[in-house]
């Protein structure tokens, strides 16, 4: 069973100041050990244990990540494969402040980072998605990640570049390059739950001057939660674990071209089919914790994909960038509305009461984008750097909901959102001295969201409007930028101040569940974020540590809260001001050979600041899904293999990962318990092969992704329910090169 704290504001906020408890305490004691032992080393040799450059892209630019103005964490295709880390679900544990809420389904899943995100994706995101140049559609964006070199996860506001729904960050992906010579890999998992992995990868030249690479995932999974359904109130009819069974397949490729001496493009595309049945939400006060009682059980059916042309071109040191990319994804879902074991907390009747399928929900969307970039970038003579461009977006999203249910009015409900966004955009980098650089940019947005909605009813259920129709338009100019100082402390360490400002636009939420009582949808405004931040990058100790630390404000301007309206009895699209605040501290490390050692914490303090009149949200409530304190370590160790007459290297790393007690919702109506997470992976490398073993949650911890309010037990408490965190799990696997 997991028991979630309270169900009421906690009065137990730690202060930045605090000591963070024993993931702080680990992470700081084995960074500290490990460079003294390496300085009482006699005459160390730096060579073989230095870190490595990293150079990324978070500013359209390629540069040292040191020289980066805001909080920014690179991820290598090293990093990835040592993880294990395949979608967002694994790339946030090692993110300070990236915050990632999985609720079950995996285009309703949330983003915040440093506590400013919608509450939910009926609303504009806060943090867009890009691959290669190209942004993804907000419903779309959790996606398995395929062939990617390097992701860059930017915190703080991204409005000045990456544009659109930015307002909180971006997560930047660049996927593989195809290779001057063949090279061939494969691949293989397997795992509890009958969970297996299969990819390929095949890259080199394809022509004298292109070349080519293709990449392929299969994936299937049995589930790991338990559904029942009853004939009487104590006969079990079916308990079969199948809730959260799960078959992909997904294809990746790319296509590059040297069209001549100053010309280059690229083609990529990728597409996936994604096959769940999902957890639509479970009790989480559950003695039996976790199971369902869904009749039918839930299927979560989404195809998409999209490509990206890309081409590049030189006149003289001026580099031109056209990016034209194309996304779509064709979403349909059925779901039982009713989980037996919630409705019976809730009714105190048994669950049994609940199993026929009569309260039945089905979803279809599909959504077509397009986007079009255009923008330069240079250096002067005197080393001033600059990039600018235009962009535009066009999205046409259409949704249908159809309910069948005895408590519910029934009938249709569909919804067509048009968008329209264009934008220009430019940044300076201003060489003040050898040391000191300014850094200045804007960008100016137009965003149209046309908006129909139309009702349609039927015989059954509540009573309702036989039809009723909606529609409404929003328009919004947006301008959005940051000024910073960068500072070269030394020639291995900057120093960064920025003031920036990012903003979303506002719109329709896409679903209205009150229109089945000729109620019309509210849209929400705008939003806006004005932040500022601090701090340092770089490495020291003869670049055996590395560091990356900030303090950060934000200071946001009607979020978009979607939240449940204990007076009018249904939920409500509206906005809140917000302010958030915290710190942040990376740490890499190579103390000795063989050894690295990296870590992360994340403090966070989150407040509603003002609210409308009359709404569920108070004034001095918790932002959502928004840790106070959240920390990871993980470490490494190389060990020859020669000793046992092997090729390559013995590797051992261990993971862990803290995240702290959060709030539910912008309500505050309960909050979460912190949870520990333990991995580990023992394998070996060489330059042909590598074999490995995992465990995953090796503590096999309890705990809950998310939360919900679904109502009121008969005492008149409140009856929560939500998504449960994967258990524990092993594995082994295998990859081939040649």
């Amino acid at each position: 069973m997991v028991c979630v704290c309270s169900q009421s504001r906690t009065t137990d906020r730690p202060l930045l100041g605090k000591a963070v408890g024993l993931p702080a305490a680990v992470t700081m004691y084995l960074f500290v050990a490990g460079t003294a032992a390496a300085q009482t080393e006699a005459e160390p040799d730096p060579g073989p244990v230095v870190l490595g450059p990293i150079t990324v892209t978070a500013r359209q630019i390629e540069e040292p990540i040191q020289t980066v103005p805001f909080g920014v964490t690179a991820v290598t295709r090293e990093d990835l494969q040592d993880s294990g880390i395949d979608d967002t679900r694994d790339l946030y544990r090692s993110i300070p402040n990236f915050n990632y809420t999985d609720v079950g389904l995996p285009q309703s899943n949330l983003l915040n980072i440093r506590g400013v995100g919608s509450s939910s994706t009926f609303l504009s995101p806060s943090v867009t998605y890009y691959v290669d140049g190209v942004p993804l559609p907000a419903r779309a964006f959790d996606q398995q990640f395929l062939d990617v070199e390097r992701i860059e996860v930017l915190r703080g506001p991204q409005g000045t570049l990456f544009g659109q729904n930015a307002q909180a960050g971006a997560v930047n992906i660049i996927t593989a390059e195809p290779t001057d010579r063949p090279t061939f890999e494969v691949g293989g998992e397997y795992g509890t739950f009958d969970a297996y992995r299969v990819t390929a990868t095949a890259s080199g030249p394809i022509a004298n001057r292109a070349a080519g690479r293709l990449h392929g995932t299969f994936y299937d999974r049995d589930g790991d939660i338990r559904n029942f359904l009853f004939t009487d109130p104590i006969t079990v009819a079916s308990d079969d674990r199948t809730i959260r069974e799960r078959t992909l397949a997904a294809v990746s490729g790319r296509l590059r071209a040297d069209l001549g001496e100053d010309t280059s493009a690229s083609l990529a595309g990728r597409f996936q089919r994604d096959r769940r049945q999902p957890t639509t939400g479970l009790l989480l006060d559950d003695p039996d914790f976790p199971r369902n009682a869904l009749d039918p059980r839930p299927e979560n059916d989404v195809d998409a994909g999209g490509g990206a042309l890309t081409v590049e071109h030189f006149v003289g040191d001026i580099r031109l960038t056209s990016i034209t990319g194309f996304q779509a994804y064709d979403l349909s879902q059925s779901a039982d509305i009713t989980d037996g074991f919630l409705a019976g907390a809730t009714s105190g009747r048994p669950p049994f009461v609940f199993s026929p399928a009569n309260s039945l929900r089905r979803i279809d969307e599909d959504l077509t984008q397009w986007s079009q970039e255009v923008r330069g970038d240079g250096e002067t003579a005197g080393g001033l750097l600059w990039v600018g461009g235009i962009s535009g977006l066009y999205s046409d999203f259409t949704s249908v909901t159809d309910i069948t249910s005895p408590r519910l009015p029934n009938g249709t409900y569909s919804a067509d959102v048009e968008r329209f966004n264009l934008a220009a955009f430019g940044e300076l980098t201003i060489p003040v001295t050898d040391r000191l650089r300014l850094i200045g940019g804007l960008r100016f947005t137009h965003e149209t969201n046309d908006f129909n909605g139309q009702f349609t009813g039927r015989a059954g259920g509540a009573p309702g409007v036989a039809a009723f129709t909606e529609s409404g338009e929003t328009e919004d100019t947006l301008v959005t930028g940051r000024v910073a100082l960068s500072y070269d402390v030394t020639p291995d360490l900057t120093a960064f101040a920025t003031i920036g400002r990012g903003a979303k636009a506002g719109g329709f939420p896409f679903f209205n569940q009150s229109a089945a009582f000729g109620i019309p949808s509210e849209p929400f405004e705008s939003s806006s974020t004005l932040s500022y931040e601090t701090g340092v990058r770089g490495t020291l100790l003869a670049s055996r540590l590395g560091v990356s630390a900030s303090l950060f404000f934000n200071d946001t301007t009607d979020e978009q809260l979607f939240t449940f309206n204990p007076i009018a009895g249904r939920f409500e699209a509206e906005n809140a001001d917000t302010r958030t605040y915290g710190a942040e501290l990376e740490l890499t490390g190579r103390p000795i050979d063989g050894l690295s050692l990296s870590g992360s914490v994340a403090l966070l303090q989150t407040e509603v600041t003002e609210a409308a009149t009359g709404s569920a949200v108070r004034d001095g409530n918790e932002v959502p899904y928004a840790p106070e304190v959240a920390a990871s370590l993980a470490g490494a160790y190389l060990l020859p293999a020669i000793s046992v007459g092997l090729p390559g290297d013995f590797v051992f790393r261990a993971e862990y990962q803290y995240v702290g007690s959060r709030e539910i919702d912008p309500a505050n109506t309960a909050r979460l318990d912190s949870y520990d997470l333990v991995n580990l992976r023992v394998g070996l490398n060489t330059e042909r092969f590598d074999i490995y073993a995992f465990g995953r949650n090796l503590i096999d911890e309890e705990f809950a992704v998310s939360g919900f309010l679904a109502g009121t037990s008969p005492s008149g408490s409140a009856v929560i329910g939500g998504v449960p965190g994967s258990p524990r799990t092993f594995g082994v696997g295998a990859r081939i090169r040649f």
